[in-house]
């Protein structure tokens, strides 16, 4: 008995290699296993980019790095509220992230929008914002 294709059981449900153009099947092979892990990983990076650019995102930043706005804080200085603040963050970190923009005239350098007591307490306490 000779057999015509061996593999007709295993490609019966994909259809047969000929009746498909090649760069297709290359396509749905992409789709599939580290291929696809790393297409995903690539259109993450790529999205996150794009959020950091448009400044849609969450990083780290060194205090020092901070200049205070143009603007008074619209909170007044309350010693009190200010410690409990500090000691907050000092025990479990800073939970809510300040908001920053580029500095103006400045390469590298940021201008606090929001969040100027954290920033505060961020330098006195040497962490990062």
């Amino acid at each position: 008995m000779a057999r015509k294709d061996l593999l007709a059981s295993i490609t019966a449900s994909l259809g047969h290699a000929g009746e498909r153009p090649a760069s297709e099947t290359r396509s749905e092979y992409a789709r599939r296993g580290a291929s696809r892990a790393m297409m995903q990983s690539l259109d993450e990076m790529a999205e996150s980019a794009l959020k950091m650019m448009d400044g849609h995102t969450v990083v780290s930043l060194n205090p020092e790095l901070l200049d205070d706005s143009f603007v008074d804080d619209r909170i007044g200085e309350d010693t009190e509220e200010y410690a409990q603040l500090r000691e907050a963050i000092r025990l479990s970190g800073q939970s809510s992230p300040i908001l920053v923009r580029p500095h103006p005239d400045t390469n590298g350098r940021y201008m606090i929008v929001f969040g100027h007591r954290r920033a505060k307490v961020a330098r006195e306490l040497g962490i990062q914002v």
